[in-house]
């Protein structure tokens, strides 16, 4: 028996426009399951929790004050000193150009900054006050290291 004749049979026919039927039926249902907008119990988002708030900004502007002040006082020692004084930071080379402190300086607050904004991002829900505060760590030493630098920079004296 070929297919022409398994069709032609009425048995297989009837058959087959039913199958039709409920498969016309099935899709018509999964795509207006699909086509729904919201499922009627979902629950509310959460309200988000804001990373960048007002305790953020205030430590991270405090760490670029305080990496402005440590890049004017380098800029100044250099031209104070002149070739008697050199660049202790092996990153910045012996006698860094204005360019080269800018730069250099800025992509370090910049990292700086990120790596706050992810730890606060991720640890400023904990339970645990140490890991909420871990953000607050590296910004405020590298804050302090600036003003003790830039103080240390503004000291130097020539000796001509």
């Amino acid at each position: 028996m070929t297919l022409l004749h398994l069709w032609n049979d009425a048995r297989w026919r009837v058959f087959g426009v039913l199958g039709l039927f409920v498969l016309c039926l099935a899709l018509l249902f999964l795509c207006a399951c699909a086509s729904a907008d919201e499922l009627p119990n979902a629950p509310k988002p959460a309200a988000e929790r804001r990373v960048a708030d007002r305790r953020y900004w205030t430590v991270v502007g405090v760490l670029a004050a305080s990496t402005a002040a440590d890049t004017l006082s380098t800029a100044q020692a250099r031209d104070r000193l002149g070739p008697h004084g050199h660049e202790t930071n092996p990153f910045l080379g012996r006698h860094p150009s204005n360019t080269r402190l800018t730069v250099s300086f800025t992509s370090y607050l910049a990292a700086e900054s990120f790596l706050a904004y992810k730890l606060k991002a991720r640890f400023g829900g904990s339970k645990h006050w140490p890991l909420r505060m871990l953000w607050m760590i590296e910004p405020t030493v590298q804050a302090a290291n600036h003003a003790y630098f830039a103080r240390a920079n503004a000291a130097l004296r020539s000796r001509r």
